[in-house]
């Protein structure tokens, strides 16, 4: 007979020059994933716009992403380092409109639970980044200053083990919180 498991979604969002720190979490998951199922009962999910099928979307590709995504996650984690990404019909990128919409989410709807967002402080190489890309991440950085606290990291080894303690509060938090409760479950 199989265990019934809790689902908790985690939703990476970032610009297409962090994706090995995406794929960081996504290995953090695959960790931590034994844990979670046998002493507290949960399948930690990690998902990101990588997942989304592709194919043509009326308002885009974003438009496809937000609908895949819609009301899907427990956990937002946005990542920038130097792009700030593709501009969407409303946002100066992908990126910025999924933390405005996880954001929106929380204060409406409590879900997501948890908004995390963390920015990069690696050395950048002068004579390849695009520089109006970077300035819209500091720009946004800036913004997030007085509304939401962020985390930087400066490695793989910092970002690894910032964002495993930044996961790991979070779904602390969520599961010893009684109103936390997913309908149904998981069988294997």
């Amino acid at each position: 007979m199989g265990t019934s498991l809790r689902k908790l979604n985690i939703f990476v969002s970032c610009p297409s020059d962090v994706t090995k720190y995406r794929d960081a979490v996504y290995k953090w998951s695959a960790e931590r994933r034994k844990h979670y199922e046998r002493d507290q009962g949960i399948f930690v999910n990690v998902t990101s716009f990588k997942e989304v099928p592709t194919g043509l979307a009326l308002d885009g590709e974003q438009a496809l992403i937000d609908d895949f995504y819609k009301d899907q996650f427990d956990i937002y984690l946005g990542l920038m380092a130097a792009r700030f990404g593709t501009p969407t019909k409303n946002f100066g990128s992908g990126t910025e409109q999924e933390y405005y919409q996880a954001i929106n989410k929380i204060l409406t709807s409590r879900a997501p639970k948890a908004v995390l967002f963390e920015f990069s402080n690696e050395k950048i190489d002068p004579y390849t980044v695009d520089w109006e890309q970077f300035s819209k991440v500091k720009e946004f950085k800036q913004s997030l200053a007085g509304q939401q606290v962020y985390f930087e990291w400066d490695s793989m080894t910092s970002f690894r083990e910032k964002v495993s303690n930044d996961l790991e509060a979070a779904i602390y938090s969520m599961t010893h919180d009684a109103n936390w409760a997913i309908p149904g479950g998981l069988k294997y």
